[in-house]
């Protein structure tokens, strides 16, 4: 199989199933589409000199071979391509073993063999098989504007990639402004996942997010008691999980108000962004919060600053950009024009600014932060 991939230019898929009847449905479907070639993990047992494959399929059946020496083979021959696993109902516990591989997808019955070549479509061109990209923005001061950031982030990476999987999540229960903002406001009561985490799944996750393009989903929802509630981190940790077991890259909104889960949070971010105004106390907040969470992360690599609704000007400005640059130790900041028309109008009409003014300043401005932080900084875990 791996020659014919090789001679006939169709992209290569690994398959893996105890099951034979499984093996040659899938095979006589997915070769038919002159796309794919597929390559039998039970009939390949070599890696050695095997070409490389551009996705998977892996079918556990009711997952009772999750820990067995074939799924360390399956992942070791992928080497890190995109892979999607095909099962029956779960359990809560199997679940959580699945999410700890990283599958792009995942599909129950019942799903046709059109949904599974639609999805290797998907996957073999999306950049998946490794862990989504977490970035989180904080507010150095309420009102500073991280909601419209992280929404505005969402929204030019959408742009920018026709094929990634974006999520959003809404940390601050309190308010769940990106829902509002977007006119997505969600009724769907956490209550009970709040006290049981561990039921919360993949499945039920596509039930409670809402979409708001092609590929985004939002994760936001109200919950003003969450704080007082015990298993309230485990909770949001696992949210964090399961939408980025679903995601390329994941935008985190957090609010201006300390968590029990803020440091676990920005620790296991990609990049974290503070969003500042361009004044004393402001910028006094965001060097503090530069300094803790460096200190939580072990560097301040991936911390970045965004001073919003400013820009500087060649005469005027009580704080130069050398101020800020002496003030911030020398962390990298961008700046954000100020447009609040077309801010309030986007939040007044429910949509996204890259929706409402894609050739605003604003949208300019942010997409230059974006271009030169999000589309090009790597992980520093």
């Amino acid at each position: 199989m791996a020659d014919l991939s090789r001679t006939s230019g169709r992209a290569a898929v690994l398959l893996s199933s105890s099951s034979v009847d499984v093996r040659t449905r899938l095979t006589a479907a997915i070769s038919g589409t002159n796309r794919f070639a597929v390559v039998d993990l039970s009939v390949e047992r070599s890696s050695a000199t095997a070409e490389p494959v551009q996705a998977g399929i892996l079918d556990i059946g009711d997952g009772a071979d999750l820990g067995s020496p074939a799924i360390a083979l399956f992942r070791e021959r992928l080497n890190g391509a995109p892979f999607v696993v095909l099962s029956q109902a779960l359990s809560p516990e199997t679940t959580r073993q699945l999410l700890r591989l990283g599958a792009a997808d995942w599909l129950q019955p019942p799903f046709t063999d059109a949904e599974i070549i639609r999805t290797l479509d998907q996957i073999s061109q999306a950049r998946t098989g490794t862990p989504a990209r977490v970035v989180t923005y904080i507010p150095a001061a309420g009102g500073a504007g991280a909601t419209t950031m992280t929404l505005l982030a969402a929204g030019l990476h959408a742009r920018s990639s026709k094929t990634s999987r974006i999520s959003v999540v809404d940390l601050d229960f309190q308010s769940a402004n990106c829902a509002a903002y977007l006119n997505r406001r969600n009724d769907f009561d956490i209550g009970s996942l709040v006290e049981a985490p561990e039921r919360l799944d993949l499945e039920l996750a596509g039930s409670m997010k809402r979409e708001f393009g092609a590929r985004s989903s939002l994760y936001s929802f109200e919950r003003h008691t969450i704080l007082a509630e015990p298993k309230a981190p485990q909770f949001v940790l696992r949210l964090l999980d399961v939408a980025a077991a679903s995601s390329d890259t994941l935008f985190v909104d957090l609010p201006n108000l300390r968590t029990p889960w803020f440091l676990d949070v920005v620790k296991n971010s990609d990049l974290v962004f503070i969003v500042s105004y361009l004044n004393v106390p402001s910028l006094a907040r965001a060097r503090r919060l530069i300094s803790e969470i460096s200190e939580a992360r072990g560097s301040s690599k991936g911390i970045e600053v965004i001073i919003n609704r400013t820009e500087f000007k060649l005469f005027g400005n009580v704080i130069s950009r050398k101020d800020v640059e002496r003030g911030l130790n020398g962390t990298p900041f961008h700046t954000v024009a100020d447009d609040p028309v077309i801010a309030n109008e986007a939040i007044n009409r429910g949509l996204l600014l890259t929706e409402l003014a894609p050739r605003s300043k604003l949208v300019r401005d942010a997409g230059m932060h974006f271009s030169a932080s999000i589309n090009h900084q790597q992980s520093p875990n």
